[in-house]
């Protein structure tokens, strides 16, 4: 592929297999203890812990199809792509229509993240949820404390 007068070979970057059999066996064990808690209870109360079990065990599935299929990035000269894991077909992302990269710092070692705006005009920023209007910060209300009306 060309991108100016240099030719740019695809890169693929892939999930990590281990973070994602460290979450399976994380939501795995939740099941089993929420299933053990449920076999000993005395009471009927158990709803709580059939939830965690709903939450936890759809967890697992998620988990054990990105074993299976892992996400990948895909890097070319036309622009980047993700896929595999729950993506059934990717769809390339133009870098024409980025307007730029910028990191996302998550708390306690999670992990940061790469998140990109659209560029003015670019076919993805017409949507509403896109749109830089839709994700800017409210304008500033002209006394400290001041809370805008509510209207019923």
């Amino acid at each position: 592929m060309r991108y100016g007068t240099e030719t740019i070979e695809p890169l693929t970057i892939s999930a990590s297999r281990g973070k994602t059999l460290l979450l399976l066996s994380a939501s795995l064990f939740f099941v089993l203890a929420c299933a053990f808690l449920i076999h000993v209870s005395k009471d009927g109360d158990t709803a709580g812990l059939w939830w965690c079990i709903a939450f936890f065990g759809l967890g697992a599935l998620v988990f054990a199809w990105q074993l299976v299929r892992p996400q990948i990035l895909v890097l070319n000269g036309q622009g980047f792509s993700l896929g595999g894991g729950l993506v059934r077909s990717p769809k390339l992302v133009p870098w024409k229509d980025i307007e730029g990269f910028f990191v996302v710092h998550r708390r306690r070692r999670i992990g940061d993240m790469i998140g990109y705006n659209f560029a003015p005009g670019s076919r993805k920023a017409r949507s509403c949820a896109a749109s830089p209007k839709a994700w800017a910060p409210k304008p500033h209300y002209p006394r400290a404390g001041h809370c805008r009306p509510r209207r019923w």
